[in-house]
């Protein structure tokens, strides 16, 4: 994916059943090319590869819409 960069977040997402709703609204973003949460990681670490056109606020608002919670875990200083 040409102008992307990866967008990590912490999140509420526990099971692989939680992940369902999200494979096909994150499949079907025009802005996504790739994602990913590590289930073990004890912050169930959401990594979005997405365009330039999104950043960590849209993907927090979008999983809020959808009934989940994430907040950045890179913040800038």
């Amino acid at each position: 994916m040409e102008n992307s960069h990866v967008i990590v977040l912490k999140t509420d997402i526990e099971s692989e059943h939680m992940l369902r709703p999200l494979s096909s609204l994150f499949e079907n973003h025009k802005s996504i090319g790739d994602w990913s949460v590590d289930l073990e990681d004890r912050d169930k670490v959401l990594r979005v590869v997405a365009t330039t056109q999104l950043n960590e606020l849209a993907v927090i608002r979008l999983l809020a819409k959808n009934g989940f919670q994430a907040e950045d875990l890179m913040p800038e200083n």
